[in-house]
């Protein structure tokens, strides 16, 4: 499974904004879509992975804005989740060959596990079923 389909499943659009942005679903999804075709970081060379995780990270935030008002909640709560994934890559200097695969292995089990885990469950249903 590629890099931000993972993210997407579990933490798409998570960078809490707030609620003044109005929602607009038709833009999420498409956010989504393009956040899928940015490509897998992992498979990059350094400069490349840091502009694609730089231009996900902004696509992220723009969904924030836009989420339905119906997934805002769970969209808050995987903010964490995000970056904690992040931070593992930024360490790294984003050299694929110098990731931490443990700490990879922990950030996607927090990510992927309680509060985080259930709530990236609903927004990957939401998107299965609206866009």
């Amino acid at each position: 499974m590629r890099y931000w389909t993972l993210l997407i499943a579990s933490a798409l659009f998570t960078v809490a904004c707030g609620d003044s942005a109005a929602s607009d679903p038709e833009r999420f999804c498409a956010i989504d879509g393009e956040i899928n075709e940015l490509g897998d970081p992992l498979q990059l060379p350094p400069d490349e992975a840091r502009r694609v995780v730089r231009e996900g990270e902004k696509l992220i935030e723009e969904g924030a804005d836009v989420a339905p008002d119906e997934i805002k909640a769970e969209v808050r709560t995987m903010y964490d989740a995000f970056g904690s994934i992040i931070e593992v890559f930024e360490a790294a200097d984003f050299d694929a060959s110098r990731v931490d695969d443990a700490a990879v292995e922990v950030a996607f089990e927090e990510a992927f596990s309680g509060d985080a885990g259930e709530a990236g469950e609903t927004v990957e249903a939401w998107i299965l079923a609206n866009c």
